[in-house]
């Protein structure tokens, strides 16, 4: 099965609400910006989707940032999402997402990040841990 018909398939997947799909294992598939794209709706509804994995996907990249922070802030009941590997290089734009969204728990940030922005990352999940 091609990539491109995965990304579709999986897209109609979240949109049933599948419940199989707490766990979208995207690392290492050559994701792009046009599959983002294609994920964004049925998961801005999910209810379903807690964790999502986006490592070792070289394609993503600045173009795809704002498409991945709508993701982020979307999807209300994503808790995990992971990150290195990518070529991101808008950390802060990211760690905005991470910070106006109550319910990330647990996220990675790509090598591009600084030691500032690894120490805000944790500062952001610290206190959300406390919260709870």
């Amino acid at each position: 099965m091609s990539k491109k018909l995965h990304v579709k398939e999986l897209a109609e997947r979240i949109e049933d609400e599948d419940d199989t799909l707490t766990k979208l294992e995207l690392q290492s598939l050559s994701i792009d910006e046009n599959d983002l794209t294609t994920l964004l709706e049925p998961l801005k509804n999910s209810k379903i989707v807690k964790e999502l994995n986006l490592s070792n996907n070289e394609s993503l990249d600045d173009h795809s940032v704002g498409v991945l922070c709508d993701i982020i802030s979307s999807c209300k009941s994503l808790n995990k999402i992971y990150l290195e590997g990518t070529l991101y290089t808008k950390i802060s734009t990211i760690l905005h997402a991470i910070k106006i969204t109550e319910s990330i728990e647990d996220a990675t940030l790509p090598e591009a990040a600084t030691e500032d922005e690894l120490d805000l990352l944790d500062a952001i999940l610290e206190e959300r841990e406390r919260k709870d």
